[in-house]
C-alpha cells in the first residue's frame, strides 16, 4: 500500500511538473514568435519605404526619358543621363557603338559612332573631374575609331548589299569590345597615369592617322608625325629667334625647331647645344654620339630638377640647317619606359626630305 501511495505521488507530482513547464515553454515561444514577426514587420516596412524613395526620381527621369544618341564629338557631364551602375566602384561609364545607316540619295552604307546617353552614367562625386572625363572620352574615341575603320572597309571592298555590310559591323564590334577591355585593364580604369597617357597617345595616333589632312604641315624640307595638332612654337635665345612646333600633351612634351643654322664641325654645334642646356637649367647632361637615326648628329639627356621631368633631345643636320627635336616627360623608373616608347615614335617619324 505505502508503495502504491509513494507510486502515484510521484506520477502526480511529475505530471504537475510537466504540465506547469509545458506551458511555461509554449508561453515563451509564443512571445518569441510574436517578436519575430514585429522584426520581420518592421523591417519589410523599412526596405519598402527605401525602395519606394529610391524608385521616385527612377521613374521620374531615366525610366521616363527618351533614349538619346549623340554622334561622336567632345563630352561633357551633362550628356551621361543614366542611373549609376550597382555593385560598382568606379566613377563613370560610357555606352558607345558603331551603328550603320543608308543614304538613300547616294546608294551606299556608312558608319559611324554614337553614344547611348541613358546608358551612360556618371557619381556626383566625379563631376568635377576632367581627368575621368577625358578617360570616358577616349573610349568614346576608340569607338569612332573602329567606326572610320568600317567605313575604310566598305570603301575598299566596295560594299553595297546589307548583310555583307552587317558581317563585317559583326567582326568589327567584336574587335571594338576586346580594344575598350584592354585599355581599361591597362590603364586600371585611368588609375595608372602613366598607361592612361600612352592609350591616349595611342588612341590620338590611331584616329590622326586616318583623317586626310597631315597633323604637321610639311614645309619643302622635312615631315614629321605628331599624334595631335602641334601648336606654332616661338624660342628665343641671345636676341635671336627661332620657329617651330610644338604639343604639349599626355603628360609630355614634344617638339620641333628649326635652329637656321648648319655648320659641318659638328662639335662647335654640340658645344653650342650643350651650352643651351645649361643655360636653361638642365643638370646631368649626357651627350650621345653614336645614333643609328639617319643624319642625326648626337642625342642628349638630362633633368630638369624644378619640373621633375626628363628631358631628352636630338639633333639633326638637314638642308643647310639644324633641326632641334625633344620630349619632356616626368621622373619615374616604373613610368620611364612607357614615355620613351612615345618619344621614339616622335622622333623616329621625323625625316630630312632631299630637296
Amino acid at each position: 500500500w505505502c508503495f502504491r501511495y509513494y507510486y502515484r505521488y510521484i506520477c502526480h507530482y511529475n505530471d504537475h511538473f510537466f504540465i506547469r513547464n509545458w506551458a511555461w515553454v509554449s508561453q515563451n515561444v509564443i512571445k518569441k514568435n510574436q517578436v519575430s514577426n514585429f522584426l520581420k514587420l518592421k523591417l519589410t516596412l523599412i526596405f519598402g519605404s527605401i525602395s519606394i524613395l529610391t524608385l521616385i526620381p527612377l521613374f521620374e527621369s531615366n525610366f521616363n526619358a527618351p533614349v538619346t544618341m549623340h554622334r561622336w564629338r567632345q563630352l561633357d557631364w551633362d550628356d551621361f543621363q543614366g542611373f549609376v551602375k550597382p555593385f560598382t566602384g568606379w566613377g563613370a561609364g560610357i555606352s558607345s557603338d558603331v551603328f550603320i545607316e543608308f543614304d538613300s540619295v547616294q546608294k551606299k552604307f556608312s558608319a559611324y559612332a554614337a553614344m547611348n546617353n541613358q546608358s551612360s552614367w556618371k557619381r556626383i562625386e566625379v563631376m568635377e573631374s576632367k581627368y575621368t572625363l577625358s578617360h570616358e572620352q577616349y573610349h568614346f574615341n576608340i569607338t569612332e575609331y573602329h567606326a572610320r575603320k568600317l567605313n575604310q572597309q566598305i570603301k575598299n571592298k566596295n560594299l553595297n548589299n546589307e548583310s555583307e555590310v552587317n558581317s563585317e559591323l559583326y567582326v568589327l564590334r567584336s574587335e571594338l569590345r576586346k580594344m575598350q577591355v584592354k585599355y581599361d585593364t591597362e590603364s586600371d580604369h585611368s588609375l595608372k597615369r602613366a598607361f592612361q597617357r600612352m592609350w591616349e597617345y595611342k588612341i590620338d595616333s590611331m584616329l590622326n592617322e586616318t583623317e586626310d589632312y597631315p597633323l604637321f604641315q610639311e614645309n619643302s624640307n622635312i615631315k614629321a608625325f605628331f599624334p595631335d595638332k602641334p601648336q606654332v612654337l616661338l624660342f628665343s635665345l641671345d636676341d635671336e629667334k627661332f620657329t617651330g612646333h610644338i604639343l604639349e600633351k599626355y603628360d609630355a612634351l614634344f617638339w620641333i625647331l628649326d635652329m637656321n643654322f648648319s655648320s659641318t664641325d659638328t662639335s662647335t654645334i654640340e658645344s653650342l647645344m650643350v651650352s643651351i642646356l645649361a643655360k636653361n637649367g638642365l643638370s646631368d647632361i649626357l651627350v650621345y654620339r653614336d645614333s643609328l637615326m639617319t643624319n642625326v648628329i648626337f642625342d642628349s639627356k638630362s633633368k630638369d630638377t624644378l619640373k621633375n621631368e626628363i628631358v631628352v633631345g636630338k639633333w639633326f643636320l638637314g638642308n643647310n640647317t639644324t633641326y632641334w627635336l625633344r620630349n619632356r616627360h616626368p621622373i619615374g623608373k616604373e613610368n620611364e619606359e612607357i614615355y620613351k616608347r612615345m618619344g621614339d615614335q616622335f622622333f623616329n617619324s621625323f625625316k630630312v626630305l632631299e630637296e
